[in-house]
């Protein structure tokens, strides 16, 4: 069975998870059973380890009906309150059975651990609690802020601006605003968001980053050696046209019709760092993103979807299952100087 790429990631990450579970449920009890007074080192590793690895992955498994199949779309559409609520009782019941049963398999001669109110019991709640919240937060703010931006953040890589060259994609949906008309504010929200679902797994193969989604565009980024690398960037844009070629019949049920877009690539030197007080994020400024942008632009006037400019095109190797037509020098708005720009194409040979 072939696995998609987010499938493969989101394998990865929960084998991550079901790792932190075993190490951190582990070391709790082996140092409970020790400050207990029983210096049972081996055995309260492992029964920690196996209560935390089944609480986790329990959570990971509702959290999984939650947000990836369709009657958990209903539980997703609750008031925030009740949501909460509802998943909470949903944690404290696999915890108190995960930790009942960890004890019932390994520590059975303790009759005190069977009781909901004694200390032992319910200090092990208290720590599958706290460990159960700290993943969901970690989990949550991460895909909140985008790929490896929490991490940034906490080690501070940006706290000082510093210059970086990267590679920028930017998708621009074609027809838009005819289409929010079309099918209105609530089903337009829900359109993007499928489309920018579809766009994930070549984001994901081909190691890019999503900076930003401005309205109905989207700014992927990689650091100028990976993207340039096997021409990730170029293959990144293909990708996101097949991945919406496979789906364009549920396009057309779900919505009507089946997006297009455009797309920029360029590359250059930008100032990235932190950025703001109430609403902190990085950011990336100077030059080349606003090229980039400008590039985006002139693909409505041209009569190719995808340009790339000279900058970027001469640092990589393409290959042959690309063409590439030179559009001459395009003079871009907001700019004194023009550029040399290329249409990028699949190739017929």
């Amino acid at each position: 069975m072939n696995l998609s790429t987010r499938r493969k990631a989101q394998l990865r990450m929960r084998a991550k998870v079901g790792g932190y579970a075993v190490l951190g449920g582990g070391l709790y009890g082996m140092i409970a059973d020790v400050a207990s007074g029983e210096a049972r080192y081996f055995l309260g590793f492992a029964k920690g380890a196996f209560i935390g690895l089944f609480i986790t992955g329990l959570v990971v498994a509702f959290n999984w009906y939650w947000y990836q199949t369709r009657p958990g779309e209903t539980l997703r559409k609750l008031p925030f309150t009740a949501a909460v609520l509802l998943k909470t009782v949903v944690y404290l019941m696999i915890i108190v059975v995960g930790i009942r049963l960890g004890i019932r398999l390994f520590d059975p001669t303790r009759p005190l651990a069977f009781n909901l109110l004694s200390p032992i019991f319910l200090t092990g709640v208290a720590f599958a609690v706290l460990f159960i919240f700290v993943l969901n937060f970690v989990f949550e703010v991460n895909r909140l802020l985008g790929q490896n931006a929490l991490a940034n953040f906490i080690f501070g890589a940006y706290y000082r601006p510093r210059q970086e060259q990267r590679v920028f994609l930017i998708v621009d949906i074609i027809g838009s605003t005819g289409i929010a008309e079309k099918l209105g504010d609530v089903q337009f929200l829900a359109f993007l968001n499928q489309f920018y679902r579809d766009m994930s797994d070549p984001i994901l193969e081909h190691r890019g980053e999503v900076h930003k989604y401005v309205g109905d565009e989207a700014i992927v980024t990689w650091p100028l050696e990976r993207g340039v690398e096997d021409a990730r960037c170029v293959h990144c844009y293909f990708g996101m046209l097949e991945a919406i070629a496979k789906r364009r019949e549920a396009y057309r049920r779900a919505f009507g019709l089946v997006p297009e877009f455009r797309a920029a690539l360029h590359a250059g030197p930008v100032v990235a760092g932190e950025m703001g007080e109430l609403k902190r994020e990085i950011v990336f400024l100077g030059d080349t993103l606003n090229t980039a942008a400008r590039i985006a632009e002139a693909t409505k006037d041209a009569k190719h979807p995808c340009l790339i400019s000279d900058d970027l095109l001469k640092r990589l190797e393409l290959p042959s299952a690309f063409a590439v037509e030179n559009l001459g020098r395009t003079h871009l708005r907001g700019r004194e100087h023009s550029i040399t720009l290329f249409a990028l194409s699949k190739s017929d040979a």
